[in-house]
């Protein structure tokens, strides 16, 4: 008997369903997860000059910078040779993997759950034909700022918090902030003809 009463069993918290998102890893499998999300974006990337293999680059945008996947990501797979006359997608993704890339890490992931969780912290995926695994490159933005009380105006019930940039900016600080894959955004117009958002 415990000092108040009865002695009470540890409590447990609630085991999370592991893996989150099952499934094979493919470009259908993540337009399902990020199906209601409008900065979700894919694109195909053809490797060479040539175009002999197509690739898949998917990203959410508000995540990455733009200017680090056009030059540590698109501008080497249009214009390095050697990537264009490999044989296989395989071939192409370990000499991605071995730096072909200007990028500082190349991670190739097998399981869903791992991309999905790359691109919500500010990965791009690249996809190849044919392969069940894909290559996550960390070309994410930097903090721009935490969520904070507005400057100029005076709240005196509710919520503190400011979201004053751009929706492609707030979109990623709330995306930052919780860390989670179901922020979603949609557009709908006011009356007064401006567009807003609901997150």
């Amino acid at each position: 008997m415990g000092f108040f009463g009865r002695k009470r069993a540890p409590s447990v918290p609630h085991p999370r369903k592991e893996p989150r998102f099952d499934g094979p890893l493919t470009l259908k499998r993540l337009e399902q997860i990020f199906q209601d999300c409008v900065d979700f974006t894919k694109r195909p990337v053809s490797l060479g000059e040539g175009g002999a293999c197509t690739l898949t680059l998917c990203y959410l945008s508000g995540m990455v910078k733009m200017e680090r996947v056009s030059d540590y990501v698109l501008r080497p797979l249009a214009q390095d040779e050697a990537l264009a006359r490999c044989g296989t997608p395989r071939q192409a993704m370990d000499r991605m993997k071995d730096g072909a890339l200007y990028n500082l890490s190349a991670e190739e992931r097998t399981r869903l759950d791992a991309a999905v969780f790359d691109l919500v912290n500010g990965c791009c995926l690249l996809l190849f034909p044919g392969e069940s695994s894909v290559l996550s490159l960390n070309v994410g933005t930097e903090e721009k700022r935490s969520i904070s009380s507005p400057s100029n105006e005076t709240v005196l019930k509710g919520s503190r918090d400011a979201f004053v940039e751009s929706l492609r900016t707030n979109t990623s600080i709330v995306r930052r902030h919780l860390s989670c894959v179901s922020v979603s955004r949609w557009w709908a117009a006011s009356r007064s003809r401006r567009w807003t958002s609901s997150i």
